[in-house]
């Protein structure tokens, strides 16, 4: 473990001994079944986590009543039914050599009566999405305090290790905390102090029912960065607080549901660590350890932060969706075979934001490792994949590990395809660690690569291989503009790849994600540019946290989004818009950058099929897809031959 002493190094906590500083932090997965037990995927996901090497697992957010509840299959904990199922969770994780902790979460007024079927409870009657919530009795409040407790008896007869009280993200305890949410006049709103007594107090019986021995945490936000929120500087006061009344470890986390940019989950747009400081902050001011979270993928940042006593432990969440054997490879030195977080949030907060099971667009067999086992086959064969973007390559790489000898045929000189395109604008080049992971996963596994080799369906079926992979991707569709030429427009995939220029003036057309980004990318080339998107809305196909972040930046700029507007044509150099029903003129002269829809190329190679035993048409070859649904495809398949 070169340079990371610091990260492996064991650390002792109220008698519990973690066998270094990594963290598995709770991210709610919609994998447990609908009565809110643990499942048996639930259970093989967490188990492969420990399986790599983590030191602790904390694991997603557990309900303490039934009518709490923020999502559709949250995992329980409010009654002893639950307890036999989480016994093979934690026997599992304990065989695995890990660590793990129960979160005790009251979702407040962060959930929506169509879930846990009643109305939502606050201290306050604030709404956060369309309903107004109940606001509590003190004879609630002191029943929700009881519940705490008692599910942290039950965690502890489940075997876990500790419990984490969900104190931060704008859930009940939160809700508490802060002046933005709490407007009660008694004992449980005003001032700091009384404030904080919810919290204090849930610590405390937390504290009596579990004993004097056994671990319990607070995840906190650091600052919730809204008007009337709280600050880093309230949390300093209010931190100390909770280790008297009992707390042994604070994870500082940030922000509630209506924080902007959705920080706590940071995308690839935000700088690594972004909630650093707050943890520093928050560890300045307290004895016990304290854990740093978000966007902390490189294991080196990770025992950087340690080194230099800005955190004691450090919590890797999405990077451990996307490469649960992260600790076991950076401890061992393996540090070229970590497949990296591209921080998406596609695969993982976008899929459960949709009430779906977590996944992983790196990674598919995400939250499917009981359905998604890479076997060897049964009867290896020759198999060719045309096409080296992301479908092409995962479908390349699962097939030669099962046994098959596998060729990958590209027609341009690097490998990634669109994905290789996505990641040119500086906000996404986190996404080209993951193609160089991909293509050094294709060599390793003996894949055959032909780089700048086109070939038509007639040359293909004289390759002799008996199953074909068409993966070649879409062409950009040509859209219905009168006057569109090759010398006034460019395809934006040419742009991005420094394969043609633009004029200074720029109108974008279609404002989806590809359409942001190279606006973004031109603007800051120093063009004057304008998004034409014919919806109502811009970034429609993006994450809600990714679509902030790109609005943003093209804010900041100063280029122009709009929306309900379609380019009709191309006049004397100008883009002609009709927007409201009202025809106009864009300054010129202009480039036409097109980024209007694709049009799938799998069947032009449909004649081919009778040359082979088998045919698979994956990713954009088959139909427009997303990335994640292109990763996912290609894995199945890969599997499936």
């Amino acid at each position: 473990m070169p340079g990371l002493q610091k990260l492996y190094e064991p650390i002792t906590i109220r008698g519990l001994e973690i066998k270094n500083r990594l963290v598995m932090p709770p991210m709610v997965t919609n994998l447990a079944n609908e009565d809110g037990t643990a499942s048996p995927a639930l259970i093989e996901y967490y188990a492969t986590r420990a399986r790599g090497g983590v030191g602790l697992i904390i694991v997603e957010a557990e309900s303490i009543s039934w009518d709490t509840r923020g999502f559709p299959r949250q995992l329980c904990i409010h009654d002893d039914a639950m307890i036999e199922d989480l016994r093979q969770l934690t026997d599992r994780v304990h065989q695995a050599g890990a660590k793990i902790a129960s979160q005790l979460i009251h979702c407040g007024r962060q959930t929506t009566s169509a879930i846990p079927g009643t109305v939502p409870a606050a201290p306050s009657p604030m709404p956060l999405y369309k309903e107004i919530p109940r606001e509590l009795t003190l004879e609630r409040i002191l029943a929700i305090e009881d519940d705490f407790a008692a599910a942290a008896i039950r965690a502890k007869r489940a075997g876990f290790d500790a419990v984490e009280i969900h104190g931060a993200h704008g859930y009940l305890i939160t809700e508490f905390l802060s002046p933005h949410t709490n407007h009660r006049t008694d004992r449980y709103g005003g001032g700091l102090r009384e404030r904080a007594r919810f919290a204090v107090e849930v610590i405390q019986k937390v504290r009596e029912a579990v004993g004097p021995d056994f671990p319990v945490f607070m995840r906190v936000s650091g600052a919730e960065l809204v008007d009337g929120g709280l600050t880093l500087q309230q949390m300093k006061v209010i931190a100390p607080m909770l280790v008297e009344a009992g707390v042994d470890m604070i994870h500082v986390s940030i922000g509630n549901g209506a924080t902007p940019g959705a920080l706590s989950i940071a995308t690839m747009d935000v700088d690594v660590a972004p909630l650093l400081p707050y943890a520093e902050g928050i560890k300045s001011v307290v004895s016990v350890p304290v854990i740093a979270v978000d966007r902390i993928h490189d294991p080196f940042l990770a025992d950087q932060i340690i080194s230099e006593g800005k955190a004691d432990l450090v919590a890797m969440g999405r990077q451990l969706l996307a490469d649960p054997d992260l600790p076991t490879k950076a401890r061992e030195g393996r540090f070229d075979d970590i497949l990296p977080c591209i921080a998406c949030n596609q695969g993982c907060i976008g899929q459960v934001a949709e009430g779906k099971s977590v996944t992983c667009l790196v990674n598919p067999a995400c939250g499917r490792e009981l359905e998604m086992p890479i076997e060897p086959a049964a009867n290896p064969r020759k198999v060719v994949v045309i096409g080296g973007g992301p479908a092409g390559m995962e479908t390349a790489r699962v097939a030669a590990l099962r046994g098959h000898d596998v060729t990958l045929i590209e027609k341009e000189d690097r490998l990634g395809g669109e994905f290789l395109v996505a990641g040119m604008p500086h906000t996404k080049q986190a996404i080209l660690p993951a193609i160089s992971w991909l293509a050094r996963q294709l060599d390793e596994a003996g894949v055959k690569v032909e780089l700048n080799t086109k070939v038509t369906p007639a040359d293909i079926t004289q390759r002799g291989a008996e199953v074909l992979v068409v993966a070649t991707g879409a062409r950009p569709a040509w859209p219905a503009i009168v006057g569109l030429t090759p010398e006034n427009s460019v395809e934006a995939r040419e742009v991005l790849l420094g394969r043609a220029g633009t004029e200074d003036r720029v109108v974008v057309v279609g404002g989806g994600a590809s359409g942001l980004e190279v606006a973004h990318y031109l603007s800051v080339l120093g063009r004057d540019v304008t998004v034409a998107e014919m919806t109502a809305v811009a970034g429609a196909d993006m994450v809600p946290s990714r679509k902030y972040w790109a609005l943003k930046a093209l804010e900041d700029r100063g280029v122009e989004v709009l929306c309900l507007t379609r380019v009709i044509a191309v006049e004397n150099g100008c883009a002609v818009v009709v927007r409201d029903g009202t025809r106009s003129a864009l300054p010129g002269p202009v480039t036409v950058v097109l980024c209007s829809g694709y049009a799938p190329t799998g069947h032009e190679w449909v004649s081919t099929e009778k040359h082979f035993s088998e045919v698979h048409y994956v990713g954009d070859a088959a139909a427009s897809r997303t990335a994640l649904e292109a990763m996912y495809e290609g894995a199945k398949v890969g599997r499936m031959i």
